[in-house]
């Protein structure tokens, strides 16, 4: 009796948490993307259509299509360990290590390096991930500002030195389309002693040499503790890898939780993976149309200052939930898959319409766009 009385209570917690969110226009649901012009997804390369990657996977069709299990169990292959000498190369790291997903990496990596009683100084506009695994690690944990020199200096001089201190970012930030001052943090680090972990997954694809990120680009890869990378953006696949020296890569495959205890991902998706950093080493063409697009919409929407953002992610602020996602509604019914944020992703009073930009979007279509941004900014 006990049981389905607890059971009952389960299911009508359950119940009264979706009723909550269905009240306050909040519910969540999975949709298939119909709109034939794509300003929202993060393939900002449009590699996951990509005929060259396509054809040469052809070639690898021989690769097992699932991994067996647990990369210190089965799923261990010469095309994983390949895979990871080949990234690290790359990006110009010591060591990689595979993850299934940036979620699982952020977790894994932030879970299991630091330790309680370390000092963890994050940006308040990090991944849930981040969050996650900074949650999970037991530090003694202090968010800035976004972006906020001042303010992480300040806790950074108020900081025990007595126990290791990390400074947690993003370089890019898919919400409002700006770049982390990295060089600034880097130079507070140096000074304070602190470790620097950088999550750059919507920045690999789209910034540095080969799309190698902003930590390439600004000169500071040797200064940056580890950085996550992730492939199914920018890179059109799956999957995640941490970048950091051999012990910490060897100290992950010892203790971290999100890699030991889970199935690797198959040869045939590690693959793909090395495959797309290919085409960003032959072909740069994907690229250099991207950046041309990006500076044609700034270009554009000088006049618009609801709209912020630097790359292909920009932010249009349109406060409140109803009018913002009306709006979202009607750029649909014109045919273009543009997303409207609402708290709690973002504060309310800052609700925007994310516009994410791509090698693929035409003039004409980016034109569209802007013509209807305008029509709104002028309501």
């Amino acid at each position: 009796m006990q049981f389905l009385l607890d059971q009952n209570n389960v299911k009508d917690r359950i119940s009264k948490a979706l009723q909550l969110r269905i009240d306050q226009g909040r519910y969540r649901q999975l949709s298939i993307l119909e709109a034939k012009i794509d300003f929202r997804s993060n393939d900002y390369l449009g590699l996951s259509q990509s005929a060259w990657i396509r054809n040469e996977l052809n070639k690898f069709s021989n690769l097992d299509l699932g991994s067996t299990g647990s990369r210190l169990l089965s799923g261990n292959s010469t095309t994983h360990l390949k895979a990871e000498q080949f990234l690290a190369k790359h990006y110009q790291s010591e060591a990689a290590l595979i993850f299934n997903s940036g979620f699982d990496a952020n977790v894994g990596l932030f879970s299991t390096v630091i330790r309680p009683r370390d000092i963890v100084l994050y940006d308040e506009a990090v991944h849930a991930s981040i969050h996650q695994g900074l949650k999970l690690s037991g530090a003694e944990l202090y968010s800035f500002a976004h972006n906020s020199t001042k303010e992480l200096q300040q806790l950074l001089e108020k900081s025990n030195k007595n126990h290791p201190i990390w400074i947690v970012c993003e370089s890019y930030y898919s919400m409002d389309g700006d770049k982390a001052p990295l060089v600034e943090f880097v130079q507070l680090a140096q000074i304070h002693s602190a470790q620097i972990i950088v999550d750059e997954a919507h920045a690999v694809g789209c910034f540095g040499k080969n799309g190698r990120g902003l930590c390439d680009e600004y000169e500071i890869i040797d200064q940056i503790f580890a950085r996550v990378v992730t492939f199914g953006k920018a890179l059109g696949a799956h999957g995640a890898a941490v970048l950091c020296d051999l012990p910490t890569q060897q100290y992950l495959i010892n203790f971290c939780k999100t890699f030991i205890y889970t199935t690797a991902l198959p040869p045939q998706d590690i693959q793909h993976i090395v495959m797309a950093h290919l085409f960003l080493q032959k072909f740069d063409f994907a690229q250099k149309k991207l950046e041309k697009n990006i500076q044609y919409f700034h270009h554009k929407t000088r006049g618009l200052d609801q709209l912020k953002g630097d790359g292909p992610v920009y932010a249009f602020i349109i406060p409140g939930e109803l009018k913002v996602k009306r709006i979202a509604q009607e750029l649909q019914n014109k045919g273009m898959a543009i997303q409207a944020i609402v708290a709690p992703t973002v504060p309310i009073g800052s609700e925007m319409l994310r516009v994410n930009l791509h090698s693929f979007n035409t003039l004409q279509e980016i034109d569209l766009l802007i013509d209807s941004l305008y029509q709104y900014y002028n309501e």
